[in-house]
């Protein structure tokens, strides 16, 4: 997992934005990011948002993070690029919906 770059005030508003996110098409970008830059069409189903469901203070000192997942039981991906990748479109996503 992958600890995206920002702590929100509450689970809720981590789950909104997560929601926003993937509404926004988060998913495709990252998919398409990965292939344009890897030649790797196969990415589908490789990264994830997660919210809710583990302690956030792992994460982050005050605060609720939203992280990003990655399948690392796939093969023939090369995951760190994916994380990367997930992580760019991620920090870019949230200045276009202007919540940094």
């Amino acid at each position: 997992m992958i600890v995206a770059p920002s702590c929100f005030e509450s689970e809720d508003q981590a789950r909104k934005i997560a929601h926003k996110l993937i509404d926004a098409g988060y998913f495709e970008r990252v998919d398409h990011w990965v292939a344009s830059t890897s030649g790797n069409n196969e990415n589908k189903g490789l990264v994830g948002l997660m919210y809710a469901g583990f302690n956030p203070i792992e994460h982050c000192e005050s605060g609720f993070p939203i992280l990003i997942t990655v399948d690392t039981s796939i093969q023939g991906n090369d995951h760190q690029h994916v994380r990367t990748s997930a992580t760019i479109v991620y920090k870019q996503m949230l200045k276009e919906l202007n919540h940094i």
